[in-house]
Protein backbone atom coordinates (compact mmCIF):
# COMPACT_ATOMS: atom_id res chain seq x y z
CA UNK A 1 0.00 0.00 0.00
CA UNK A 2 1.34 3.40 -0.91
CA UNK A 3 0.62 6.77 0.73
CA UNK A 4 0.14 9.94 -1.29
CA UNK A 5 2.39 12.88 -0.32
CA UNK A 6 0.28 15.42 -2.21
CA UNK A 7 -1.36 18.18 -0.08
CA UNK A 8 -4.96 17.67 0.92
CA UNK A 9 -6.99 20.55 -0.59
CA UNK A 10 -9.74 20.12 1.99
CA UNK A 11 -7.25 20.49 4.86
CA UNK A 12 -5.88 23.66 3.26
CA UNK A 13 -9.38 25.08 2.99
CA UNK A 14 -9.96 24.40 6.71
CA UNK A 15 -6.79 26.28 7.69
CA UNK A 16 -7.80 29.15 5.42
CA UNK A 17 -11.21 29.48 7.04
CA UNK A 18 -9.69 29.31 10.53
CA UNK A 19 -7.21 32.06 9.64
CA UNK A 20 -9.98 34.16 8.12
CA UNK A 21 -12.09 33.74 11.25
CA UNK A 22 -9.18 34.87 13.44
CA UNK A 23 -8.66 37.96 11.29
CA UNK A 24 -12.37 38.83 11.37
CA UNK A 25 -12.59 38.39 15.15
CA UNK A 26 -9.52 40.61 15.63
CA UNK A 27 -10.98 43.28 13.35
CA UNK A 28 -14.34 43.15 15.13
CA UNK A 29 -12.68 43.40 18.55
CA UNK A 30 -10.70 46.46 17.43
CA UNK A 31 -13.80 48.13 16.02
CA UNK A 32 -15.82 47.48 19.19
CA UNK A 33 -12.99 48.77 21.38
CA UNK A 34 -12.74 52.00 19.38
CA UNK A 35 -16.50 52.37 19.43
CA UNK A 36 -16.64 51.97 23.17
CA UNK A 37 -13.97 54.60 23.64
CA UNK A 38 -15.96 56.96 21.49
CA UNK A 39 -19.12 56.26 23.45
CA UNK A 40 -17.30 56.97 26.72
CA UNK A 41 -16.23 60.38 25.43
CA UNK A 42 -19.77 61.22 24.31
CA UNK A 43 -21.20 59.93 27.59
CA UNK A 44 -18.77 62.06 29.60
CA UNK A 45 -19.67 65.20 27.64
CA UNK A 46 -23.36 64.52 28.10
CA UNK A 47 -22.93 63.87 31.81
CA UNK A 48 -20.95 67.10 32.18
CA UNK A 49 -23.77 68.99 30.45
CA UNK A 50 -26.38 67.44 32.75
CA UNK A 51 -24.24 68.28 35.79
CA UNK A 52 -23.89 71.88 34.57
CA UNK A 53 -27.66 72.18 34.17
CA UNK A 54 -28.18 70.80 37.69
CA UNK A 55 -25.69 73.27 39.20
CA UNK A 56 -27.22 76.28 37.43
CA UNK A 57 -30.78 75.28 38.37
CA UNK A 58 -29.78 74.75 41.99
CA UNK A 59 -28.22 78.21 42.15
CA UNK A 60 -31.38 79.74 40.69
CA UNK A 61 -33.49 77.89 43.26
CA UNK A 62 -31.38 79.14 46.16
CA UNK A 63 -31.49 82.74 44.92
CA UNK A 64 -35.29 82.56 44.53
CA UNK A 65 -35.68 81.16 48.05
CA UNK A 66 -33.58 83.96 49.55
CA UNK A 67 -35.65 86.57 47.71
CA UNK A 68 -38.80 84.95 49.08
CA UNK A 69 -37.44 85.18 52.63
CA UNK A 70 -36.52 88.82 52.09
CA UNK A 71 -40.08 89.57 50.93
CA UNK A 72 -41.37 87.92 54.10
CA UNK A 73 -39.35 90.40 56.13
CA UNK A 74 -36.04 88.62 56.80
CA UNK A 75 -33.14 91.04 57.00
CA UNK A 76 -30.06 90.09 54.98
CA UNK A 77 -28.20 89.54 58.24
CA UNK A 78 -30.88 87.07 59.38
CA UNK A 79 -30.60 84.76 56.37
CA UNK A 80 -29.21 81.39 57.44
CA UNK A 81 -27.65 78.68 55.27
CA UNK A 82 -27.37 76.24 58.18
CA UNK A 83 -27.87 72.67 56.99
CA UNK A 84 -27.56 69.07 58.16
CA UNK A 85 -24.64 68.15 55.89
CA UNK A 86 -21.94 70.79 56.29
CA UNK A 87 -21.20 72.64 59.52
CA UNK A 88 -20.09 76.26 59.79
CA UNK A 89 -23.25 78.11 58.71
CA UNK A 90 -24.96 78.76 62.04
CA UNK A 91 -26.26 82.34 62.06
CA UNK A 92 -26.90 83.66 65.56
CA UNK A 93 -28.91 86.54 64.06
CA UNK A 94 -31.50 84.20 62.52
CA UNK A 95 -34.92 83.98 64.25
CA UNK A 96 -35.24 81.02 66.62
CA UNK A 97 -38.30 79.75 64.73
CA UNK A 98 -36.03 79.26 61.67
CA UNK A 99 -38.32 81.39 59.53
CA UNK A 100 -35.22 82.84 57.82
CA UNK A 101 -33.45 79.50 57.31
CA UNK A 102 -33.09 78.64 53.64
CA UNK A 103 -32.89 74.90 54.41
CA UNK A 104 -35.81 74.52 56.80
CA UNK A 105 -39.53 73.95 56.31
CA UNK A 106 -40.29 77.06 58.34
CA UNK A 107 -38.13 79.18 56.04
CA UNK A 108 -37.15 78.56 52.43
CA UNK A 109 -38.26 74.92 52.63
CA UNK A 110 -35.31 73.78 50.52
CA UNK A 111 -33.09 70.76 51.03
CA UNK A 112 -29.33 71.18 51.00
CA UNK A 113 -28.20 69.14 48.02
CA UNK A 114 -24.72 67.86 47.31
CA UNK A 115 -23.20 68.83 44.00
CA UNK A 116 -23.15 66.36 41.06
CA UNK A 117 -20.94 63.29 40.87
CA UNK A 118 -17.38 63.89 42.15
CA UNK A 119 -15.67 62.64 38.97
CA UNK A 120 -16.30 66.11 37.56
CA UNK A 121 -13.87 67.48 40.13
CA UNK A 122 -10.06 67.26 40.35
CA UNK A 123 -8.60 64.57 42.59
CA UNK A 124 -9.03 65.08 46.35
CA UNK A 125 -10.52 68.59 46.35
CA UNK A 126 -11.09 70.07 49.78
CA UNK A 127 -14.64 71.18 48.93
CA UNK A 128 -15.78 68.16 46.94
CA UNK A 129 -19.58 67.98 46.74
CA UNK A 130 -20.02 71.16 48.76
CA UNK A 131 -21.91 74.29 47.75
CA UNK A 132 -20.57 77.23 49.74
CA UNK A 133 -22.43 80.42 50.63
CA UNK A 134 -20.01 83.20 51.33
CA UNK A 135 -19.49 86.82 52.14
CA UNK A 136 -16.38 88.78 51.25
CA UNK A 137 -16.79 89.68 47.58
CA UNK A 138 -18.56 92.64 46.00
CA UNK A 139 -19.85 91.81 42.49
CA UNK A 140 -19.67 94.91 40.31
CA UNK A 141 -22.84 95.80 38.46
CA UNK A 142 -25.11 94.31 41.13
CA UNK A 143 -26.38 96.38 44.04
CA UNK A 144 -24.07 99.00 45.53
CA UNK A 145 -20.44 99.33 44.47
CA UNK A 146 -17.74 99.99 47.02
CA UNK A 147 -14.67 98.32 48.47
CA UNK A 148 -15.92 97.59 51.97
CA UNK A 149 -18.28 95.30 53.86
CA UNK A 150 -21.33 97.53 53.32
CA UNK A 151 -21.38 96.48 49.66
CA UNK A 152 -20.37 92.86 50.08
CA UNK A 153 -22.77 90.44 48.37
CA UNK A 154 -23.81 86.90 49.31
CA UNK A 155 -22.48 84.49 46.70
CA UNK A 156 -22.82 80.75 46.20
CA UNK A 157 -19.57 79.10 45.14
CA UNK A 158 -18.65 75.60 43.99
CA UNK A 159 -15.01 74.64 43.55
CA UNK A 160 -12.68 73.27 42.43
CA UNK A 161 -14.19 72.25 39.08
CA UNK A 162 -12.78 70.35 36.15
CA UNK A 163 -12.36 72.59 33.09
CA UNK A 164 -14.71 70.41 31.03
CA UNK A 165 -17.50 71.04 33.52
CA UNK A 166 -16.56 74.73 33.68
CA UNK A 167 -16.79 74.98 29.89
CA UNK A 168 -20.20 73.29 29.92
CA UNK A 169 -21.43 75.72 32.58
CA UNK A 170 -20.28 78.74 30.62
CA UNK A 171 -21.72 77.38 27.39
CA UNK A 172 -25.13 77.35 29.06
CA UNK A 173 -24.61 80.77 30.63
CA UNK A 174 -23.23 82.39 27.48
CA UNK A 175 -19.45 82.66 27.84
CA UNK A 176 -16.99 81.31 25.30
CA UNK A 177 -14.08 80.98 27.76
CA UNK A 178 -13.86 81.06 31.57
CA UNK A 179 -13.30 84.68 32.68
CA UNK A 180 -10.28 85.17 34.93
CA UNK A 181 -11.35 86.21 38.41
CA UNK A 182 -10.04 85.73 41.95
CA UNK A 183 -12.70 84.99 44.57
CA UNK A 184 -12.16 85.54 48.29
CA UNK A 185 -14.49 85.18 51.21
CA UNK A 186 -15.76 83.19 54.18
CA UNK A 187 -18.99 81.32 55.01
CA UNK A 188 -21.87 83.72 55.57
CA UNK A 189 -23.12 83.53 59.15
CA UNK A 190 -24.97 86.82 59.50
CA UNK A 191 -22.19 89.38 59.24
CA UNK A 192 -20.65 90.85 56.11
CA UNK A 193 -16.98 91.20 55.31
CA UNK A 194 -14.97 92.49 52.35
CA UNK A 195 -11.98 90.77 50.74
CA UNK A 196 -12.18 91.31 46.99
CA UNK A 197 -14.17 92.74 44.09
CA UNK A 198 -15.54 90.69 41.22
CA UNK A 199 -14.81 93.11 38.42
CA UNK A 200 -13.86 91.18 35.29
CA UNK A 201 -15.61 93.10 32.48
CA UNK A 202 -17.01 89.86 31.05
CA UNK A 203 -19.07 89.15 34.18
CA UNK A 204 -19.91 92.66 35.42
CA UNK A 205 -23.68 92.83 35.96
CA UNK A 206 -24.00 89.06 35.44
CA UNK A 207 -25.39 86.81 38.16
CA UNK A 208 -23.52 83.57 37.43
CA UNK A 209 -20.32 82.36 35.78
CA UNK A 210 -17.65 79.71 35.93
CA UNK A 211 -14.38 81.57 36.43
CA UNK A 212 -10.71 80.72 36.09
CA UNK A 213 -8.99 81.43 39.38
CA UNK A 214 -5.49 80.66 38.13
CA UNK A 215 -3.56 77.50 37.31
CA UNK A 216 -5.93 74.54 37.15
CA UNK A 217 -8.46 76.10 39.53
CA UNK A 218 -11.99 76.80 38.27
CA UNK A 219 -15.04 77.82 40.29
CA UNK A 220 -18.73 78.35 39.66
CA UNK A 221 -20.16 81.46 41.31
CA UNK A 222 -23.79 82.50 41.58
CA UNK A 223 -25.03 85.78 43.04
CA UNK A 224 -27.53 84.96 45.77
CA UNK A 225 -28.15 88.39 47.29
CA UNK A 226 -26.91 91.73 45.97
CA UNK A 227 -26.51 94.53 48.49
Amino acid sequence: MTHSLQPNPERGNVFFYILLAIVLVAALTYAVTRGNRGNVDVFTDQQAKLAAQEIIEYGNTIAAAVQKLRLRGCADTEISFENDIYAGYTNSNAPADKSCHVFDLNGGALEYTKSPEPYFFPANPSWRQSYGFMTGSEWDGNGSTCADASCSDIIMILLPLDKKLCDQLNKLIGFSTPPSQTINGAPFVGTHAYSSTINNAAITSKTSACVHMGGDSYAFIRLILAR
